[in-house]
């Protein structure tokens, strides 16, 4: 695969990005689950790959510093960036403010976009790593607001009603039961209010909470096998577990765009009382490029506020497409 496929970062990446420990974590786990346990092994897999995919990388600084064009790595460089001690992310404004909070939350590195890359093909990640990424960059920036939001491209209260059906247009090629879940949405985004009613409406509260419910009947495993370009309906279903009634609230896709899982900026997600359940459905367009896809999403309001400000990662799905060729390989999974 070329390094600018599936969103992929190109030859040089310019910007670093302090991420979630949950990237590095993940990068140390698939490092190991390809045979590589050892760091030096590793770290010669990491360098063989990194010259092959940027040639011009021999010429680099050879790990260390805050470089980040492509360079050869060594065992401390990797340590480094495995366990998230070469640099630790500071602690945002609104969360300073909390009288608790997790610190090790907080533990990250700095990953330079060509790195992850490099572990993604190294060790067999098939774009798994891509898309943590590509969330671990969004999530930075909406974190940078105080309360964390969602960016203003991907707002109900900036999109509006027709916007929200120009999003979910395409999904209305998709089987019955998906086209049936799209008017419903659309219905449902006309009925929310396009501003708060009072001063302290959409924004975090810690009695508000929310737990996530097993649906057998609707949940899809993690790692569901489809084939490009099919359409997928994911549920989740959540239950209020606070004491303040949900109302207007929306789930955001974090990291989303044109690359990876098609879905909606947002959907709607109905009102529940305190203790009530709600089931939510994600209309998803898999890629017509094979590999591991995975997506994100986190409960907020109409103007974008995060629902539960956390360095956390939200609810997560995976799809693995598959190559056109094992198109007679069919899937027990029913995906809508």
């Amino acid at each position: 695969m070329s390094p600018g496929s599936r969103g992929r970062p190109r030859a040089v990446a310019s910007t670093h990005m302090v991420v979630m420990k949950e990237l590095s974590a993940a990068m140390r786990q698939l490092r190991s689950a390809a045979g590589c346990e050892r760091l030096e092994d590793a770290v010669e897999v990491l360098n063989a790959t990194i010259a092959e995919l940027y040639p011009e990388s021999a010429r680099s600084r050879q790990a260390g510093g805050t470089s980040s064009l492509p360079h050869p790595v060594t065992v401390r460089y990797v340590s480094g960036i495995e366990t998230g001690n070469t640099t630790k992310a500071p602690v945002p404004a609104w969360l300073r403010s909390v009288t608790a909070y997790r610190r090790e939350q907080l533990r990250g590195s700095q990953v330079p976009a060509w790195l992850v890359h490099a572990y993604d093909v190294a060790f067999l990640a098939d774009g798994y790593l891509v898309d943590m990424y590509r969330w671990a960059v969004s999530l930075q920036a909406d974190q940078s607001a105080d309360p964390p939001r969602a960016p203003a491209y991907a707002r109900l209260a900036q999109i509006g009603p027709d916007g929200f059906d120009a999003e979910v247009a395409m999904f209305l090629d998709g089987p019955e039961t998906m086209r049936v879940a799209v008017r419903d949405m659309s219905a449902a985004i006309r009925r929310y209010p396009s501003a708060p009613t009072s001063a302290t409406d959409w924004l975090p509260d810690h009695e508000d909470r929310c737990g996530n419910v097993v649906n057998p009947e609707r949940d899809l495993p993690e790692g569901v096998v489809v084939l490009p370009g099919t359409f997928v309906l994911g549920w989740w279903r959540l239950r209020n577990t606070g004491v303040r009634p949900w109302k207007h609230k929306v789930l955001y896709r974090a990291g989303g765009g044109d690359a990876g899982l098609r879905t909606p900026p947002f959907v709607p997600v109905p009102d529940a009382p305190p203790g009530g359940e709600v089931d939510i459905a994600v209309p998803i367009r898999a890629p017509h490029h094979p590999g591991t896809y995975r997506l994100c999403l986190r409960l907020g309001w109409p103007n974008g506020v995060y629902c539960y400000p956390s360095t956390l990662i939200g609810a997560i799905m995976t799809l693995v497409v598959l190559p056109e060729q094992y198109a007679g390989c069919g899937t027990p999974w029913r995906t809508t």
